[in-house]
C-alpha cells in the first residue's frame, strides 16, 4: 500500500513522518562509522542513522544504543519513526535504543511521493563510511508495533559450539 507515502506523514508536516524501515546486515570490521539512512536528497547534510566505531547503532539527535553490535556477524534492524511521538531502534526483535519526540518534517521525515520521492540508504555526505554487506531493506508506510517488530526476529548471536566426530574431525555450529 503507497498511498501513505503519497501523502504527508499522519502527524502533520508536509512530508513522511511516520514509517519503518527494516534492514538485514552485517559489517566487516569496527573501528569505521557506517550509515543507514541519509534523508536529504541532495546529501550535503550528515546521515539519520548510524553504527558508530564502536558498534553502537543510533544518532546524535537520538542517542547511541548501549549494546554494540559484533563486525562479521548478520543483525535484523528496525527503525521505527513516528516522529511527533518518538524514534525507537531495534535490534533482532529488541528495542535497543528509543529517542523522544523529534521535529515533524525535521531530520528524520522522508520526501513523500509527490515531493522529490528519495532517500538514501548506507550514503552519507562526507564519504567516509565503511561499506555494509546488505541481505533485505524494507520500507513500511507505517510505525511497527512492538509486537509487529518482534515478530520479524532476527538473528541468533550465540558463541560457535564445537563437536568431534568420530573421525576425530571437527564440525562447528
Amino acid at each position: 500500500d503507497k498511498q501513505h507515502l503519497a501523502r504527508p506523514g499522519r502527524v502533520g508536516g508536509n512530508l513522511v513522518n511516520e514509517y519503518s524501515l527494516d534492514v538485514d546486515f552485517k559489517i566487516p570490521a569496527l573501528g569505521s562509522w557506517y550509515t543507514f539512512l541519509q534523508t536529504d536528497t541532495t546529501n550535503t547534510s550528515d546521515g539519520e542513522l548510524f553504527i558508530n566505531t564502536s558498534g553502537k547503532i543510533g544518532v546524535g539527535l537520538t542517542g547511541y544504543s548501549d549494546s554494540a553490535v559484533v563486525a562479521g556477524e548478520w543483525y535484523r534492524l528496525v527503525l521505527s519513526c513516528n516522529i511527533g511521538d518518538s524514534v525507537g531502534i531495534y535490534l533482532d526483535g529488541k528495542r535497543v535504543r528509543i529517542g523522544g519526540a523529534q521535529t515533524v518534517d525535521g531530520r528524520l521525515a522522508l520526501q513523500p511521493r509527490q515531493g522529490a520521492n528519495k532517500v538514501i540508504l548506507f550514503g552519507d555526505n562526507d564519504g567516509d563510511d565503511g561499506v555494509i554487506d546488505v541481505a533485505n531493506v524494507m520500507f513500511y508506510n507505517r510505525v511497527l508495533t512492538n509486537q509487529e517488530i518482534t515478530d520479524l526476529g532476527g538473528y541468533a548471536h550465540i558463541p560457535p559450539s564445537t563437536e568431534v566426530t568420530g573421525a576425530k574431525k571437527a564440525v562447528y555450529f
